[in-house]
């Protein structure tokens, strides 16, 4: 077997500037995955989890970026 046969080949992924609420509905519809950030050349600057979010509880996603 090889590590190819074992990846997921769906990543889910945003923009820096997309905000938390967003991501959140990204996570949602794809079972709570972690969504990963990437910059408009590609290169990846993050990854959004469950545990990332919930430092934000009771806060507008709406006004917080993927990058924060």
């Amino acid at each position: 077997m090889r590590v190819y046969d074992l990846m997921d080949r769906d990543v889910v992924f945003c923009f820096p500037d997309d905000s938390v609420a967003d991501v959140v509905r990204m996570m949602k519809a794809n079972q709570f995955r972690p969504v990963v950030v990437v910059h408009e050349s590609g290169e990846v600057w993050g990854l959004v989890s469950r545990l990332a979010v919930i430092r934000f509880y009771g806060q507008d996603l709406s006004r917080i970026r993927a990058e924060d």
